[in-house]
């Protein structure tokens, strides 16, 4: 009898789950890795500001395990640009390869500029291209927010000492996603009425539970 007690329980935990907002995300079909050590890099500008933004990525590795660095800069690709880096960038392929999202950054406050976000892999195996690009047949899918455009996308041979400040060439378009909450936009009403309806479905289903298990107390008294 005591397992029922979850439902409202679960119906509330429910009720409180929530998202980000897409502002750019680039998708396509996963294209081959190459053999270089060099960075990619690709960018996007926004007119708006975000709050808790979260920055994802494909990432891929041929054989065995890939490590790297990720850098986001704003306005510009030198140090002095930097909003954001990542150091602890990985994926283990094992013996046959693998890919996986990764989330590179979370927790960002953004506003308008254009951002450059850079992937730089550290070490690896033989294919040290860390970050999955579209395959050349195919064309990406980018989906936008309102204010908010695609930008450069490409690669270099060789890494930098700052890889951000080096020219990209190569034209590939890399998988990745930003999400975030539009700074300014007023909030729903707290709580919003689908939740509203929700708590008080659950509210209701615990007191019917707790009057329901008083009258057979009642009824059947312990001995």
């Amino acid at each position: 009898m005591y397992r029922y007690h979850l439902v409202p329980f679960i119906l509330v935990l429910g009720a409180l789950s929530a998202s980000g907002q897409n502002i750019i995300t680039v998708t396509g079909a996963p294209g081959g890795t190459f053999d270089y050590s060099g960075a990619a890099q690709s960018s996007w500008s926004q007119t708006g500001t975000y709050t808790g933004v979260t920055i994802q990525a494909t990432l891929v590795s041929c054989f065995g395990p890939e490590t790297g660095t990720a850098y986001l800069t704003v306005n510009g690709t030198s140090i002095a640009n930097q909003v954001a880096v990542n150091n602890g960038l990985s994926i283990n392929g094992g013996t046959n390869g693998a890919t996986a999202v990764v989330t590179l950054f979370s927790g960002l406050t953004l506003g308008p500029g254009t951002y450059y976000l850079t992937l730089n892999p550290s070490s690896g195996a033989e294919c040290t291209d860390i970050w999955q690009n579209v395959a050349g047949e195919s064309l990406p899918t980018v989906t936008r927010a309102t204010g908010v455009t695609a930008g450069s996308s490409g690669s270099q041979s060789e890494p930098a000492v700052y890889p951000p400040s080096s020219t990209f060439t190569g034209g590939l378009s890399f998988l990745y996603a930003v999400t975030g909450t539009p700074s300014g936009v007023t909030p729903p009403p707290t709580p919003a009425p689908p939740t509203a309806i929700l708590l008080g479905v659950g509210l209701l289903l615990v007191f019917w539970y707790v009057a329901r298990y008083r009258r057979q107390l009642t009824s059947n008294p312990p001995r």
